[in-house]
């Protein structure tokens, strides 16, 4: 990484993740996308509904804001930048 994009082959295994139909597959997507929340604004608001599906007092269902919020979230990885070191040494 070379502070202007991530890996293509990284950025693609996630934009072709499928739904989650389960807790436990919704918790795997997070664990995925975590390193994106330092790099994607307001990353915990756009994340939020598919949090509230792994919670143990909640049965799992998909609904349309956990769509929404998936479908989003792929987006702004998609689009996000690497930020790297400042370099003083470029022609």
């Amino acid at each position: 990484m070379d502070g202007g994009r991530f890996p293509t082959e990284v950025i693609n295994k996630i934009i072709a993740m499928s739904p989650p139909t389960s807790k436990k597959e919704t918790q795997a997507f997070l664990g995925a996308i975590g390193f994106w929340r330092m790099h994607i604004p307001e990353y915990s608001q756009i994340v939020s509904p598919l949090y509230l599906v792994t919670c143990k007092k909640n049965d799992f269902h998909w609904g349309p804001e956990q769509q929404q919020a998936f479908a989003q979230i792929k987006q702004e990885i998609a689009h996000a930048v690497a930020l790297g070191p400042v370099r003083t040494d470029q022609r």
